[in-house]
């Protein structure tokens, strides 16, 4: 989610109705997988990046040093639901915000500088 789709919806979904009380997720317009937003990045950076996946006991090893093992514990278990799933696509943002969420690749662009 690019944080203006986040407080359009933050100013939005207070003054419109059906929204009280709620805790609606939001997405972005599409399901990416991890390698499709590596690619954008590689087009948006104008280099090659590569992507690889950890061992889970690798990835545990790495996050213990900055996380409490609980956190990794949880982090690690939500990953591997993951594995093999795209994330659904919700409207959330269209009807609190009145418009569609921006795509990877603009937002991306936006951000050029902080992925060089």
């Amino acid at each position: 989610m690019h944080e203006r789709d986040l407080a359009a919806v933050a100013v939005a979904a207070p003054l419109t109705e059906g929204h009280e009380g709620q805790a609606d997720p939001l997405t972005g317009p599409a399901s990416l997988t991890q390698v499709e937003r590596v690619r954008l990045l590689e087009e948006v950076v104008g280099r090659t990046l590569r992507l690889e996946e950890m061992e889970p006991t690798e990835a545990q090893a790495y996050m213990v040093a900055t996380m409490p093992p609980p956190v990794v514990e949880s982090v690690l278990e939500m990953v591997a639901a993951q594995v093999g799933r795209t994330a659904q696509v919700l409207d959330t943002m269209e009807r609190a915000a009145g418009r569609a969420p921006y795509a990877y690749s603009p937002r991306a662009r936006m951000h050029a500088a902080d992925f060089a």
